[in-house]
């Protein structure tokens, strides 16, 4: 900022929140549940998942899907599922349940209706599994459609639901798109990249300071 706490006309860097992803194991075998960890539900569009996954059940009879996190009532949601036998709400687990859980999913799905970082999907990506998730806020900063993950439309269950079919009944593409998310998290968004980019930023404030004396 300058003498009176404006931002400089030239920004120095910009760069992502720094997230451990050097410890997640990507060759675990894939199990074929959908997951998602996060809270609040409904802000984080759990009654949309629900609603979506009830939607493509049957044509993939193969798959369940595992809602994990706090929730301090979570009976509108179980509602929702309405019994649904491949539908499971789940309490909370500390983070090595969470990544254990993250290493073993089919795929993860993030359907929030806002969201800033989505520290999770880097955490998808490192384990090397496909994403679905929300075209909002931040979140396309980290998934390119296409690339390595699907969007859909932010508050919309069919959307939602067309491109969890599309993913759950296309193995080369959920294949492609978690290598591409994996070779991403690891050139970008790695703990070495955060501390190479970081140091870069050091280093053109200092040499900026310099040229300024």
């Amino acid at each position: 900022l300058d003498e009176v706490g404006r931002p400089p006309a030239e920004r120095l860097a910009v760069f992502h929140n720094s997230v451990t992803v050097d410890g997640i194991d990507p060759s675990r075998p894939r199990e074929k549940y959908l997951l998602f960890m996060g809270y609040p539900f409904w802000l984080k569009g759990v009654d949309l998942l629900i609603t979506a996954f009830r939607a493509i059940a049957d044509r993939h009879p193969d798959w369940r899907l595992r809602v994990v996190g706090h929730c301090p009532d979570p009976s509108p949601f179980l509602a929702l599922a309405g019994g649904h036998p491949r539908i499971s709400i789940e309490r909370a687990v500390e983070h090595p349940q969470a990544m254990a859980l993250m290493e073993r999913c089919g795929a993860f799905v993030l359907p929030s209706r806002t969201e800033a970082m989505g520290r999770v999907l880097l955490e998808a990506m490192a384990a090397r599994r496909p994403i679905v998730a929300s075209r909002v806020d931040g979140i396309p900063t980290y998934v390119s459609d296409g690339e390595n993950g699907l969007l859909f439309t932010c508050n919309q269950a069919d959307d939602l639901a067309r491109q969890l079919d599309r993913l759950l009944g296309d193995d080369a593409l959920a294949e492609r798109l978690a290598a591409e998310g994996h070779r991403r998290v690891q050139e970008r968004y790695s703990v070495q990249s955060y501390v190479d980019q970081f140091a870069e930023m050091i280093e053109r404030v200092v040499a900026l300071r310099g040229t300024r004396r």
